[in-house]
């Protein structure tokens, strides 16, 4: 009998030391499944910390030296610009977030810069090289691969 209650005794501290020096999977706080499968590499995080940024553009460029008062040239650009990163360099995101008020101001430059009638305003392929350069020169720790519109519109 004292062996039974000896080797009980074992087990519950061996089964004890065990649960306490093995990190146990996290509980879900929604009520979902406790194990997740693991992210598919194919399907990468979305920064999109900038919003949506509404820009006047630069009055359209006169030909033949017009004067007078601006006829409708007015126009402005709603962009929301995305980019994608990877979730497992907290320091990288981390940059990207002090920068999101650096990559507001280098669009509203950027675009404010641009004419109305520019040909430039229908190349997304062009733009989105020109923010990438700018928005490159800002960071340190990393880089973007590559930026995404959802939103790009012209409001005349």
């Amino acid at each position: 009998m004292l062996a039974v209650l000896i080797t009980l005794l074992v087990v519950i501290a061996l089964g004890t030391l065990w649960a306490l020096t093995m990190r146990p999977a996290e509980l879900p706080r929604d009520g979902g499944p406790a194990f997740e499968a693991p992210q598919s590499p194919l399907k990468p995080h979305i920064f999109a910390g900038m919003g949506r940024v509404r820009v006047r553009l630069a009055p359209p460029a006169r030909q033949g030296g017009a004067t007078g008062a601006s006829s409708g040239g007015e126009a402005t650009v709603v962009i929301a610009i995305n980019f994608p990163y990877d979730d497992a360099d907290r320091v990288f995101l981390e940059e990207l977030s002090l920068n999101v008020g650096k990559f507001r101001s280098a669009t509203l430059d950027y675009f404010g810069a641009l004419p109305s009638d520019s040909p430039l305003l229908s190349d997304e392929t062009s733009l989105k090289k020109a923010l990438l350069n700018r928005y490159n020169r800002m960071l340190r720790l990393g880089k973007i691969e590559t930026l995404y519109f959802s939103e790009y519109v012209i409001i005349d």
